[in-house]
């Protein structure tokens, strides 16, 4: 146990010497023949991690997430009922009323593109909004560890002065007399000193868990800003590129105002980019619910 306790304790001699020496101070009022005292030492920091874990991670935008999945797939059947309309008609080039038609339809996905675009851009901005949040949440845990930190800090000091000070002054003592009376105050001192020590190693487990809650928080950080990424590219470049390409084949047909092999390829290219956003919103919700049942 001392071997745990030395290993998840190296990194507390990176404390400044103003956290040392309030660590000192506060180790002189720890009393570890105190049963009371010693199961309330560093609850507040116990629970103040599994309160954090429970409030903060939780606060996934699930509304979002359900919005954005809900108008890409909109979007999707707007383009299938354009692509519907497109095989349906009968428009010839150099035909005026044909290509009011076909301008008709086309108006009528435009707007949806347009709209699609200005949904997008809302949830690119609520998306970036978590991220900042999560920055906070992420301040947070670092705060909590460090909390941990001064506990053990100070309980490694206090339980190294028990054991080489008052537990050898105690034994040496029971040695000396041979008195039943001193031996029993002796032993009774020595299961307080492991009694504290199984406090700390609980500690230093406990302190593993703001670890974990970083690890969540940056994983949901990174599927946030990438799902924002591809927001954002989705109404800079592939609705613009859509429209240009549609818009330039008109004068390239030689049966319909866009020839219908044209047609279909930019079509196909936008519904791979439209599923390739859902499939990638599924995996990373998914991920992320692996990582938040660590907490369940």
């Amino acid at each position: 146990m001392e071997e745990t306790i030395r290993k998840q304790t190296a990194m507390l001699e990176e404390l400044s010497e103003a956290e040392k020496a309030y660590a000192r101070q506060f180790s002189e009022d720890i009393d570890i023949m105190d049963s009371r005292a010693v199961l309330q030492y560093g609850m507040a920091a116990q629970k103040k991690i599994m309160q954090f874990s429970e409030a903060s991670l939780f606060e996934i935008p699930s509304a979002d997430q359900e919005e954005i999945a809900k108008d890409i797939r909109k979007l999707k059947r707007k383009l299938a009922e354009f692509r519907t309309q497109y095989e349906r008609s009968t428009l010839k080039p150099g035909n005026e009323q044909a290509l009011t038609e076909f301008k008709s339809i086309y108006d009528s996905f435009s707007s949806a593109l347009i709209e699609a675009a200005r949904r997008m851009q809302i949830h690119r901005s609520s998306l970036l909004r978590h991220v900042s949040r999560l920055d906070k949440h992420y301040e947070t845990c670092l705060k909590i560890i460090r909390e941990f930190d001064l506990y053990l800090y100070a309980g490694k000091i206090h339980l190294e002065t028990c054991r080489e000070d008052i537990l050898q002054e105690l034994h040496e003592k029971a040695e000396k007399t041979k008195a039943m009376q001193d031996l029993e105050i002796m032993r009774d001192y020595s299961r307080a000193c492991l009694r504290f020590e199984k406090k700390l190693s609980d500690l230093s487990i406990s302190r593993a868990l703001p670890f974990q809650t970083m690890a969540q928080i940056r994983l949901m950080q990174n599927n946030a800003a990438a799902l924002a990424e591809n927001l954002n590219r989705l109404c800079t470049d592939t609705f613009p590129l859509y429209r240009s390409r549609l818009v330039f084949s008109l004068g390239l047909s030689d049966e319909k105002i866009i020839a219908s092999e044209t047609f279909e390829e930019v079509c196909d290219d936008l519904n791979r980019t439209l599923n390739a956003i859902l499939k990638m919103q599924t995996e990373s919700r998914e991920k992320e619910k692996k990582g938040l049942s660590l907490f369940g």
